[in-house]
């Protein structure tokens, strides 16, 4: 899966995933701090931003690189992992790894709310997951009320296998926020941005890991909406739009990790239930990544919505309810 994206932003894309991976391995970072596991580094920023380059690093144990990754790729996760998220759009869709976005971050005392429009796209290789983000000028999209429009030069996520069972998180940001912000406020950004690999790990620990879901086929025939994911107890839900005229056979995989599935999973299903069918995904299949459990959806060409729940279960398998 070396490809994780088809538009008219790949060559951006490929670049802004080379320039994360050149940006781990940089000479010139800056110790901030290292504490309670999680190293931050800093470096003088690019183009002239008064904010500084920031980097976050930790290990977290007894977990996969997939599961890490689901949990940062979530949004209804991450508004619990990282206290500035508010609110991600997905604008378009370019395949399952790559899509046009508008984030929003909250405000505070007499500083307004951020949000930002660009590209995101994901990829795996050679065990590694890359994400990043970065801004696209796009007038089409104009500014939220009450909001700044920042700008993201590069954010990237790199999840790699540091052992059997345990993985090496970073956390990669180079982002101008516009607009005037005091120079302390400033400051705990810059050391609260790159600290999410901590709040991720301890999500982890907390809440466990939530369903992550991918389609094979990049022009497959099924969209998700409104994820939800209730963190105390691991109560997923999402809501399926089969397309009309979608091909039968062309599987959407929802993949549950043994650490907050491991005794079982309970999948219930409202709505349209012509429209798609379900089963589970046959033992070792190699489209599964980790150690997890799979359920798959295919749509049967008839175009309809159906709701989706996961909840955790007892017997050690997946029931389709």
């Amino acid at each position: 899966m070396k490809t994780p994206y088809t538009s008219q932003f790949a060559d951006q894309t490929a670049a802004a995933l080379k320039k994360l991976k050149e940006l781990k391995e940089d000479p010139h970072w800056t110790v901030h701090s290292d504490s309670n596991g999680v190293k931050i580094w800093t470096q003088p920023a690019e183009n002239g931003v008064a904010m500084p380059m920031t980097k976050g690093e930790t290990s977290i144990d007894g977990v996969q690189p997939f599961d890490v990754f689901s949990v940062i790729a979530m949004p209804a996760a991450r508004r619990v992992w990282d206290e500035r998220f508010e609110e991600l759009q997905v604008l378009e869709s370019f395949g399952p790894r790559s899509a046009r976005f508008r984030a929003k971050q909250k405000g505070g005392f007499a500083i307004a709310g951020r949000e930002f429009v660009g590209i995101q796209s994901w990829m795996l290789e050679d065990g590694v997951y890359y994400a990043c983000q970065y801004s696209i000028e796009d007038d089409t999209i104009p500014v939220s009320e009450g909001r700044v429009r920042g700008h993201i030069h590069l954010a990237g996520w790199i999840v790699s296998p540091s052992g059997p069972n345990s993985v090496t998180v970073t956390y990669i940001t180079h982002a101008d926020p516009k607009g005037t912000i005091p120079s302390a406020i400033l400051l705990l950004v810059v050391g609260s941005t790159p600290g999410c690999v901590g709040t991720v790990k301890k999500f982890i620990s907390t809440h466990g890991v939530p369903p992550q879901h991918f389609a094979p086929n990049p022009r497959g025939g099924i969209v998700t909406r409104d994820e939800t994911y209730a963190a105390d107890g691991a109560v997923y839900t999402a809501k399926l739009f089969a397309k009309e005229g979608a091909e039968k056979g062309d599987p959407f995989y929802f993949v549950l990790s043994n650490i907050t599935y491991g005794d079982g999973a309970k999948v219930e299903v409202a709505g349209s239930t012509d429209a798609m069918e379900l089963a589970i995904a046959a033992e070792g299949d190699p489209l599964v990544p980790g150690s997890g459990k799979a359920f798959i959806v295919t749509p049967t060409g008839i175009a309809g919505e159906v709701t989706i729940t996961v909840s955790k279960s007892s017997g050690g398998a997946i029931t389709l309810a």
